[in-house]
């Protein structure tokens, strides 16, 4: 049974995490790509930098956490995202599912 439970667990991919700082953040074109200064150990999108989240600004919902996201720079603050497993940009950035910081 636990075999079968570790078995299954390794096929799941789970989201990635990371509270970090921002470095840099650009917009080119509707995409956001969001630098940070920490590195994370999961991507979801192979060969992804893992220093590198992304907002898809055709999606109305990203558009509020862009607006998270320049507060938290704008305030200095650490950030938490959380990794939604789609990839922009052709496969190089995982899109950003959830954004939280304590202001």
């Amino acid at each position: 049974m636990i075999k079968k439970l570790l078995s299954l667990l390794s096929i799941c991919t789970f989201p990635a995490i990371a509270i970090t700082n921002i470095k840099h953040v650009e917009v080119v074109e509707s995409l956001v790509v969001v630098t940070v200064k920490t590195s994370r150990d999961n991507v979801a999108c192979g060969g992804a930098p893992t220093d590198q989240w992304g907002l898809d600004l055709t999606q109305e919902q990203d558009h509020a956490l862009y607006g998270l996201i320049l507060t938290a720079v704008a305030k200095a603050q650490a950030i938490e995202f959380m990794g939604s497993g789609i990839c922009l940009d052709n496969g190089r950035i995982e899109r950003i599912s959830k954004a939280s910081y304590k202001g």
